[in-house]
C-alpha cells in the first residue's frame, strides 16, 4: 500500500484537481484552522475545516526524494505560483503546523536575502 501523503494548503479546486492527477498518493487538505494542529495529529485527523491557507503550501509526508524531484519538476511544468515545499521529517512531525510554515518561511526569507 502507497502511504504517501501530500498535504497542500492555499489551492484552488482547479489546482487540486491537478496535483491530485500526478501519481497515487494520498492528499490532505490543510485550512486555515488545522494550523493548530501537531503535524502528526493533523496527519491521522478528521477535519471540518473550510478557511482556506493564506500561502500555498506542499508537505510531502513518506516520500523519498526521488518521488519529491518528480513531484516538483512535475509542478514546475505547470507554470502556477511557486509554493512553499517542504518534506515532513522526524523533526518536524512534533511542530504545530503554524510554527512550521513561520519557519519555513523565514528559511525562504534568509535564502532570498543571500542572493
Amino acid at each position: 500500500m502507497d502511504n504517501r501523503l501530500l498535504i497542500v494548503g492555499g489551492f484552488d479546486e482547479k489546482e487540486l484537481s491537478v496535483l491530485i492527477g500526478f501519481d497515487n498518493f494520498s492528499v490532505k487538505i490543510l485550512h486555515r484552522e488545522d494550523t493548530d494542529y501537531i503535524l502528526k495529529d493533523f496527519i491521522n485527523a478528521e477535519s471540518a475545516a473550510v478557511s482556506p491557507l493564506e500561502i500555498k503550501v506542499i508537505l510531502f509526508h513518506n516520500f523519498n526524494k526521488e518521488q519529491i524531484f518528480d513531484f516538483i519538476n512535475f509542478y514546475k511544468s505547470l507554470g502556477m505560483a511557486r509554493p512553499i515545499f517542504a518534506m515532513v521529517t522526524q523533526h518536524s512531525i512534533e511542530w504545530k503546523i503554524k510554527d512550521l510554515i513561520y519557519h519555513l518561511l523565514q528559511e525562504e526569507k534568509e535564502v532570498k536575502a543571500s542572493k
